[in-house]
């Protein structure tokens, strides 16, 4: 439920990007000018002039659109702490079995390409000449059974990837001793892995 409740507020974030506008404003745009035309010709109605169903036809049109003009992704936020766009990172698991992620090493796992690379900060709007800023992470970690995919990646800025790697370990050890679920790292990882932070600084979550 409050994977849906977030993916909704970006959507409602998006309808304010540039690209929205600009639909919106051509939307009205073309029914005014139809209206127009409508009443200067005085002459029986058209198949392109207004209609009610015909401007509600363009406006969804125009809302249907505006998701896929929308360019960048935005960061959720934490506090001071940067998360990853639920919609453009939900995350994505390959296994949940300790059994596998607990006798094994992740370096056979860890194919990403350049092109991946690239695709990540395109994502997110940001220029690969900054990328030295950024770990392209795996939101949830190869090692807690996460899959090596462009949906379970993001640019998480440094130095916060540094403590989310930290987070990664320590949860990697209670999995595997059977102290937490790995079904429940990965849910809190793609919600907010800081609840994981700060269980494992002792804090309360």
């Amino acid at each position: 439920m409050f994977a849906v409740l977030v993916g909704l507020w970006d959507f409602v974030k998006s309808l304010f990007e540039p690209q929205a506008i600009f639909w919106l404003l051509a939307v009205g745009f073309a029914y005014w000018t139809a209206w127009k035309n409508a009443r200067a010709s005085r002459g029986p109605r058209r198949w392109y002039q207004p209609t009610w169903p015909w401007a509600a036809l363009l406006l969804l049109c125009a809302v249907v659109a505006t998701p896929l003009t929308a360019q960048a992704a935005h960061y959720r936020h934490d506090g001071a702490w940067a998360l990853p766009d639920s919609v453009a990172t939900p995350g994505a698991i390959e296994t949940s079995d300790t059994a596998i992620v607990c006798h094994r090493t992740t370096k056979a796992l860890r194919r990403v390409t350049a092109a991946m690379h690239h695709a990540i900060f395109a994502a997110y709007g940001i220029a690969w000449t900054a990328h030295a800023g950024y770990e392209d992470d795996h939101l949830i970690s190869l090692e807690l059974g996460g899959l090596n995919d462009n949906t379970n990646r993001w640019p998480q800025p440094y130095p916060q990837a540094y403590a989310k790697d930290s987070v990664e370990n320590w949860a990697h050890r209670k999995a595997c001793s059977g102290q937490l679920g790995l079904s429940y790292v990965q849910r809190q990882i793609v919600m907010d892995w800081l609840v994981l932070y700060r269980q494992m600084k002792g804090g309360k979550s």
